[in-house]
Formats: C-alpha cells, sequence, structure tokens
C-alpha cells in the first residue's frame, strides 16, 4: 500500500456486539434471533416492463436448472451449501483461465506479492465468489444470524443514524458478503435499500427480489428509474449501501490501491446534496460467518475528495485481507491514466450513478 493511502487508514474501531434496536422500520421484527417476515412494500404492477424480452423455452428452462439446483443441494442446508461451493471454488474455481485477471490486477497494484501470497489470494478470492453467490439462494437464513455476527464500530452507525434523522448513505465494495451489512442494520432496525442488476427472466428476477428484500429494502432495479426512486428514498430520511469499486464510464481517474482507476462519484454527490453521512461499511468473512465494521463517517467537503477517501478505506480494507476482495473485476485500464483530474479541477458536471440515473437526483 502506498503512503498516502497508508495515512488515511481508519484507526479500527472498537469492537462491540449487536443489541436490539430501539426501533424497528415498519414491517420489520426487532428480534434478532428470528428472521423477518417478509417486509417488502408491494411491487408496481409494471416492474417487469422494461425487461428484454427472452423466449419462453428459454426462460423456463434457466427456471427448471434453477429449481434442480436447489433440489440437489437442499440436503447440504444453507452452511453446508456455502461450505461445499466454497470448497469448489478454492480446488476447482482457482484452476480456472478467471483467475489470469487477478493475476494481472495483482501485477498492476501490489507486484511485490510472492507466489506464496499469490496462491492464497487466487484461492481466497475464488472461495469467497463462490460462497457469496451461493449465500444469495438464502439470505433469509443470513439476516437471521445477524445477531451472531461480530460487529466493529457500531458506534459510529449509531452516531450517523441520528446525525439525519435516519437518513445515510453506506458505501461498502465487493469484499467479503456485502449482504452482511444490510443484515445487521436491518438488524438494528434501520435497512438498507439497494440497487440491483435485474434478470431479463422474469421468474428469475422475482425470485432474487424476494430474497435481497430478505435483508433489507427497498430493492431497485439499475437503471434511471431505480435513481430516481433511490433519491427519493434518501429524501424521505430512508438509508441505502452503494458499492464504490467497479469502474463507471465517464467518471473521474482516482487513485485506488496506487493506480488511477475511473471512479464514480455519486454515492458522495448524494451524501452532500442530501446532508447525509457517509459511512463506509465491511463484511469480512470468519469462517462461517462475519466481522461487520462500521467505519467512521467521511467529512464532508467536495465529491472528489471524499470519494478518494472512501477508495482509501476500501484499499485499506483490501490490504488487510487480499483473498476477500473481488480482484476479478475490471477495475483498473491503462487508459484510465488520462482520466486524472489534473490540478484536482473541481467542475464535475452532473455525475451520474452509470446507469442512466443522475446522482444529483431528478429534477
Amino acid at each position: 500500500m502506498d503512503g498516502s493511502n497508508a495515512a488515511s487508514q481508519p484507526t479500527p474501531p472498537s469492537r462491540s456486539t449487536v443489541t436490539k434496536p430501539t426501533q424497528a422500520a415498519p414491517g420489520r421484527s426487532a428480534s434478532p434471533g428470528a428472521p423477518p417476515p417478509n417486509p417488502s412494500p408491494k411491487r408496481p404492477r409494471d416492474r417487469n416492463q422494461g425487461l428484454e424480452p427472452q423466449p419462453l423455452l428459454n426462460e423456463w428452462l434457466e427456471w427448471l436448472g434453477l429449481c434442480l439446483a436447489r433440489l440437489i443441494l437442499a440436503p447440504l442446508g444453507p452452511t453446508g451449501r456455502s461450505r461445499f461451493l466454497g470448497w469448489c471454488g478454492r480446488h476447482i474455481g482457482a484452476r480456472l483461465w478467471l483467475v489470469r485477471r487477478i493475476d494481472r490486477n495483482i501485477d498492476l497494484v501490489r507486484p511485490d506479492y510472492d507466489a506464496v501470497t499469490r496462491q492464497r489470494v487466487r484461492r481466497g478470492v475464488m472461495e469467497n465468489f463462490a460462497r457469496t453467490a451461493i449465500e444469495y439462494m438464502d439470505l433469509p437464513h443470513l439476516r437471521s444470524r445477524a445477531g451472531s455476527f461480530e460487529v466493529r464500530g457500531i458506534e459510529n452507525w449509531r452516531a450517523a443514524h441520528a446525525a439525519a434523522g435516519g437518513k445515510m448513505v453506506v458505501v461498502s465494495a465487493h469484499y467479503g458478503n456485502w449482504e452482511a451489512v444490510r443484515a445487521v442494520a436491518d438488524l438494528q432496525g434501520a435497512p438498507l435499500g439497494i440497487i440491483y442488476r435485474a434478470f431479463n427472466n422474469r421468474r428469475m428476477d422475482d425470485y432474487s427480489y424476494g430474497l435481497i428484500t430478505a435483508c433489507g429494502w427497498p430493492a431497485w432495479r439499475k437503471g434511471a428509474e431505480g435513481s430516481k426512486a433511490l433519491f427519493k428514498h434518501l429524501r424521505g430520511g430512508g438509508a441505502a449501501l452503494i458499492l464504490v469499486d467497479q469502474r463507471l464510464g465517464g467518471a473521474p481517474g482516482l487513485d485506488v490501491m496506487g493506480q488511477p482507476a475511473v471512479t464514480s462519484l455519486a454515492a458522495a454527490h448524494l451524501a452532500l446534496r442530501l446532508k447525509a453521512p457517509l459511512l463506509p461499511a465491511a463484511a469480512k468473512r470468519v469462517g462461517d460467518g462475519f466481522e461487520v465494521t462500521f467505519e467512521p463517517p467521511i467529512e464532508p467537503t467536495d465529491p472528489l475528495e471524499m470519494s478518494e477517501r472512501v477508495n482509501a478505506v476500501v484499499g485499506a480494507w483490501v490490504d488487510a485481507a487480499p483473498d476477500q476482495w473481488f480482484w476479478l473485476h475490471r477495475r483498473w485500464r491503462r487508459r484510465d491514466d488520462g482520466g486524472v483530474p489534473s490540478e484536482r479541477k473541481r467542475t464535475y458536471g452532473r455525475q451520474t450513478t452509470g446507469d442512466g440515473g443522475d446522482a444529483s437526483g431528478p429534477n
């Protein structure tokens, strides 16, 4: 990790245990031990509008394949499924061509990793990737276990939640399983909404929507309408989780682990415009559970500087446990060098969320 990132690495907050929330979200169970009832607001009648049409046969074949997979894996139970897929990822996935992308990213930003460290990262990344994928099928179970997760920095969460009457922009990364952050927040009575990438298969999309909202609500499809709904939700006093560690075309190039990478300023724009805290949070996988950390809020300055600080926090997480982050993403590209702001320009234009929505919110 370079010096600038190291200097901005946050001090590990104190350990804490999750306590019962003083106020539960409408329609949610405040009991830490029991899974909540389905709290999702009624889906709009036109929810399937905008999906690209898919041949009916393909739609049914995909749906039947999912049902068959669940049937085969059902005897293992949620924890057994996660362990089994994790073993497959570590011992089989780590031999696939996908690991070449992991190696390329490591060569670019952490060339000092020796052969042993690289092998550990490859295996860990593929294990975590596989476990996270199968855990999406068991998000209600993950939510029911949120009371057993170790939580650090809960005082940062409570202070940020109280500062703006519950309005909050939580930022995280593809690290561990970010849904554990939403599960802990939901347990505290402050569910985090999230934007997700929809399936063109209507049955698969309806199924995934029900799972995603088990750890917090609402959930919106990626796109202009989803971005407007997110803005409205935050403006009304809600909270949401935004993952900030992927490329966004047209965004400025900022330092990410010592190399320039285009970075969305959307989360910082939202926090500033709505006067909401910008709170980094991560869920590190520890055995079959998670260690959820809420960092101190990012100081409100301007979108560029705030996004740089968020990148530094994410970089500190990665350096602490590099096998927890999804090195599979194409986070850096050589042409990103040209996107680095010169002389720290402050003219951002209207930064978008990367899905057709305006980070500043609807007009």
